[in-house]
């Protein structure tokens, strides 16, 4: 099931936020950040607040779209806004109070430092439908979102340079069964791939793509430096992401920017071929949400070297692995980990091969937290 989405008063009552006074926000504001009252909002409209959509998000200003409409907007004529005076200690509190994807409800501003963007206060955040998050790498107790309102996932990974990591990817496939986001995994760099010399990589890769398509994953191979002389995506690519708001996730280098590139989107990302083809360098810098020819909207990341997940109970851990839901409640004890437990429905199917000792192992290491940032993996 998606995760609960906490208010305001969920905020303020959370031990991240101190008070500079006694009384909360609730008491000095008497309304709440998010704004889930439709009758409220159809007032604030008649008063001149207008909806938007983030874009991108930097360190001091958040760039928005005009959404009169649902998806109906255009990401190239944006607005520089920054969120209400008296829910910044709250944005200070939190590793990112708003986020790309969020719509939000806005007032523009009387006066502007810009001469470039007409600019407004985000005044209220409408409910998040969804979201993609991970443990912040630099607060560990604070939750990281990377996304919010988002219809599905993809994660793309390359063959090599960087190396495929499994583990990543098992790790994003968890996070999207549990918001129910369809996820779609694009393996990149498909020529490198061919030229490789070691037989037992190119199996395990053969063996991985299978796996993720027998669990019922829709997998992608190609490579992107041979697509981006084409006049036109591929027919694959451009109904993927048709009607889509896709966040594209992986590896720093894997080729996410240059997938987006071949959707032609109003904003073109920019990619250094070369060094990407033999380092795996990263270009993006912030989030951003574009919108593609097809009409989709795409949300590009800059690499993520880890995605740590939220601690989960071993029985919804296992509910994110499609395969070993027929097994859950089958085991002789009810609190069973699945690790070394005896009379292990999970262990007896990967004995019997029914479930992949692979795929179990990325459940042990998300488990006890004992998986490298890179979702390497080690059979014991």
């Amino acid at each position: 099931m998606s995760r609960k989405k906490k208010d305001f008063d969920d905020y303020v009552k959370s031990e991240k936020i101190r008070k500079k006074s006694s009384k909360s926000f609730a008491e000095q504001d008497k309304k709440d950040f998010v704004m889930d009252d439709k009758k409220e909002l159809k007032e604030l409209l008649k008063e001149g607040y207008f909806l938007a959509r983030v874009v991108e998000v930097q360190k001091k200003y958040v760039f928005l779209a005009p959404e009169e409409k649902e998806l109906d907007m255009d990401t190239r004529d944006v607005w520089l806004s920054t969120v209400a005076k008296k829910f910044l200690q709250n944005q200070r509190s939190e590793r990112n109070f708003i986020v790309v994807g969020d719509k939000v409800v806005c007032l523009s501003s009387k006066h502007s430092d810009s001469e470039e963007f007409p600019q407004c206060t985000i005044e209220y955040r409408l409910p998040r439908e969804t979201q993609i998050s991970r443990v912040d790498p630099l607060v560990v107790n604070r939750e990281h979102i990377l996304a919010s309102n988002l219809t599905q996932l993809v994660i793309v990974a390359s063959y090599l340079s960087p190396p495929v990591r499994w583990g990543l990817i098992d790790r994003f496939l968890v996070h999207a069964e549990h918001e129910q986001i369809t996820p779609i995994i694009i393996l990149n760099k498909k020529d490198l791939l061919e030229e490789e010399t070691s037989e037992s990589f190119k199996k395990e890769c053969e063996e991985e793509e299978k796996l993720y398509t027998d669990l019922g994953y829709q997998v992608i191979s190609f490579e992107t430096l041979s697509l981006s002389s084409k006049k036109k995506p591929p027919k694959i690519l451009h109904d993927l992401f048709k009607e889509h708001i896709t966040l594209i996730v992986g590896h720093s280098g894997v080729g996410k920017s240059s997938i987006t590139n071949l959707l032609r989107p109003e904003i073109e990302q920019d990619v250094e071929e070369l060094e990407i083809f033999k380092k795996g360098r990263h270009t993006t810098t912030y989030t951003s949400l574009l919108k593609l020819e097809n009409g989709g909207f795409i949300i590009d990341t800059p690499g993520i070297r880890s995605f740590t997940l939220t601690e989960l109970e071993p029985i919804q851990l296992c509910w994110g692995f499609v395969e070993m839901r027929p097994y859950l409640n089958q085991c002789r004890y009810r609190a069973c980990r699945h690790s070394n437990e005896p009379d292990c429905a999970i262990i007896q199917a990967v004995s019997d091969k029914k479930i992949s000792a692979r795929r179990h192992q990325s459940y042990l290491n998300i488990l006890f937290n004992t998986q490298r940032r890179e979702g390497r993996y080690t059979l014991e």
